[in-house]
């Protein structure tokens, strides 16, 4: 059996990805750190007109940070479910522990399974994360 490598590449493209726009949104910032702020409008033709430079700036740099959290999401959510496949081959688990371990990705009731934290920490711990 071919080792599977879309995962692995997903999960690093993913990050890095997010790596790179942490900076982004950094260097962005920086280079509008000091400047003089204006409600001037940015531009004065097409859908954009009657935006202000500073709703603009505003607008791109939470872009930014959506797109961060959205790629560092998809990495975690990736090794997340790699992690629990392994979790689920290796040892027996009952159902209701499965049950919280798989949905906790979408259900913040599966925290308060203590079985699963004691069992599956890291599992947990990745998902919070993804939170």
């Amino acid at each position: 059996m071919a080792p599977n490598w879309k995962a692995p590449t997903v999960m690093t493209a993913c990050l890095m990805t997010a790596c790179a726009l942490a900076v982004g949104h950094h260097l962005y910032y920086q280079l509008l750190s000091g400047s003089p702020v204006s409600t001037e409008r940015a531009f004065a033709v097409g859908p954009w007109s009657g935006v202000s430079s500073q709703k603009l700036h505003t607008s791109i740099g939470t872009a930014f940070a959506f797109l961060f959290k959205t790629f560092l999401a998809i990495a975690v959510s990736v090794s997340y479910v790699q992690v629990l496949w392994k979790a689920l081959k290796s040892a027996e688990t009952n159902v209701k522990v499965v049950d919280d371990i798989s949905g906790a990705l979408g259900n913040p009731l599966a925290f308060l399974s203590v079985t699963a934290w004691r069992n599956h920490a890291l599992l947990l711990f990745c998902a919070l994360v993804s939170w």
